[in-house]
């Protein structure tokens, strides 16, 4: 059994859990289940453990490869010289960065800042995506790989909410109270095209 493989089987198995749990809270009484989710919890958690030493201690599971650890402790690295000598396998710099992502560098603060604005499990979804993106790709130039599809998500987010104001006004459905009116200028069909050609 690969020890890079045991995340994914608990992911499996906690979303699981996590469906069984959404099921019976829809037969058990409310009480009945906030009392007793807690000492589940404890015992799932506990049993997964105790599973995953006694696998590791019988031999059961191979140890990660360094290639693995040093992604997520990039400091291991030092140590080695083979993964220090492959250019892949170095730190991501800032360069690299723009060079792959260009623009939407800047477009990623922008997009967690109106997600963690309004957090629905997708916005959720979509913060952790971008920062465990962005910390697996600093820490290996190669998986800049993955850090692409989320910058492009994040920056989707970001252009799309910047965008809606000018598209409401567009659309004369975006409305102001009457104390705005008075601090803010309207904004004309010249200033929606302006947004537009801007982003």
């Amino acid at each position: 059994l690969d020890t890079e493989l045991l995340p994914a089987y608990l992911i499996i198995l906690i979303l699981s859990i996590f469906l069984i749990l959404k099921e019976l809270q829809k037969i058990v009484d409310k009480a009945t289940f906030r009392r007793n989710i807690t000492y589940l919890a404890y015992g799932i958690a506990g049993s997964i453990l105790t599973v995953a030493g006694i696998l590791f201690l019988l031999g059961k599971t191979k140890s990660m490869e360094s290639k693995f650890v040093s992604v997520i402790l990039p400091f291991f690295r030092a140590d080695i010289p083979i993964l220090k000598s492959v250019s892949e396998h170095l730190t991501l710099s800032w360069g690299n960065l723009f060079l792959n992502i260009y623009i939407i560098a800047f477009l990623i603060p922008v997009g967690i800042y109106y997600a963690y604005q309004a957090p629905t499990e997708k916005n959720i979804f979509l913060i952790l995506f971008i920062l465990s993106a962005l910390y697996f790709a600093g820490s290996m130039v190669r998986l800049v790989l993955i850090l692409s599809p989320a910058a492009a998500l994040v920056a989707g987010k970001a252009v799309d909410e910047t965008l809606i104001p000018f598209a409401l006004t567009f659309q004369e459905k975006f409305t102001l109270s009457k104390r705005k009116k008075r601090l803010v200028t309207g904004i004309g069909n010249e200033h929606v095209a302006a947004a537009y050609l801007l982003m």
